[in-house]
């Protein structure tokens, strides 16, 4: 496996896992805004990523599996609509019922997808200098 190979494997792998932790960081700074209405409060996001049972891992030219990866994996943020209703008649917000609405986010679900997308993104950085790392060496022995 080449190094450019190496790099696009791992470019892959950085970018959606960035798109993760964007996401959970985007759901934890938002967990606690109230609304007046379930229309307009905060919708967590996810990413979702389809379409991995149909990679076959077998191709022969790394250019193709690529290619393939490329046009066969579907990633996209969703929204959750899912939202949590507050009885708090004191609240500014509060609709005649007397409920505010907040998002339905897991902040323990939400710093669990932060952490384990830092860690895959610096595992993949690794794999990334590594991967310099032995070409460097490779170079040397090769004078």
């Amino acid at each position: 496996m080449e190094i450019a190979e190496i790099n696009a494997i791992s470019e892959l792998a950085l970018r959606f896992e960035s798109l993760r932790m964007q996401t959970a960081a985007t759901n934890i700074a938002f967990a606690n805004q109230l609304s007046s209405s379930p229309e307009t409060v905060y919708k967590p996001l996810s990413v979702k990523i389809d379409g991995l049972e149909k990679v076959n891992l077998g191709i022969a030219s790394f250019d193709s599996f690529v290619e393939q990866m490329q046009s066969v994996l579907k990633v996209e943020i969703v929204e959750n609509h899912n939202v949590k209703p507050v009885h708090d008649p004191e609240s500014p917000l509060a609709d005649e019922s007397g409920f505010v609405y907040k998002p339905d986010i897991n902040m323990v679900d939400e710093m669990l997808t932060l952490n384990t997308a830092t860690r895959a993104y610096e595992a993949n950085i690794r794999a990334f200098n590594t991967a310099i790392e032995m070409s460097r060496k490779a170079r040397e022995i090769g004078k």
